[in-house]
């Protein structure tokens, strides 16, 4: 068995988050866990105006600078989060959207795709399409379609993944920028990090 060192700040976020984990079979008891162990994170929103609502069918958050939040063109990155297919939303990663919204002053787009087990494939990728679509067809009136780009983390990073193959695969424009935090690209146990920490 290997020892691995931890920074600090994570060393002590594992030991808060294990009051959230726990063995349940309950699907709304573990997506209240991992909300709640996601405001472990959360930032001091001041400055960014934030407004929950629907695109077509699908519930979105969006976050911009409040000073931003008249411009006739925003740069826009539609966020896609992470937890497996199964937990999380478009309210569970206030801090990803701070972090991506802080570094690029750009509008943020995160996108509340239906979940497994309660929907299967392609649902995820049939509803990110339906707010790419939307971005692209001037369903925000500031929304600059020539400066999209779509970011995931984990599961979010492999749809965003998926996205981009499809619109290839459509014949239609790809986002200005692709940005991919640790997605699942590829089941082969044979790469040097799966064998390095096959057991971490």
């Amino acid at each position: 068995m290997s020892t691995y060192t931890l920074e600090p700040q994570l060393e002590q976020y594992l030991r808060e988050c294990a009051q959230f984990e726990g063995n349940t079979e309950d699907w709304q008891v573990r997506r209240a866990r991992f909300a709640e162990s996601g405001r472990y994170f959360s930032p001091d929103m001041a400055g960014i105006a934030v407004t929950d609502e629907h695109c077509r069918h699908v519930p979105v958050r969006i976050y911009q600078p409040e000073a931003a939040a008249q411009a006739v063109t925003v740069p826009t990155i539609m966020y896609l989060h992470g937890g497996g297919w199964c937990l999380g939303d478009h309210t569970t990663h206030d801090w990803f959207a701070h972090a991506l919204l802080s570094r690029l002053q750009a509008r943020v787009i995160a996108v509340g795709y239906r979940l497994a087990p309660e929907h299967r494939f392609p649902a995820q990728l049939d509803d990110t399409r339906t707010v790419w679509e939307a971005l692209n067809q001037g369903y925000w009136d500031d929304v600059d379609a020539r400066a999209l780009a779509v970011v995931g983390d984990s599961a979010g990073a492999t749809l965003a993944a998926g996205l981009c193959i499809d619109l290839h695969d459509r014949g239609q424009p790809q986002p200005l920028l692709q940005g991919l935090l640790y997605p699942l690209l590829t089941r082969r146990p044979d790469l040097p990090s799966m064998q390095a920490y096959a057991d971490a």
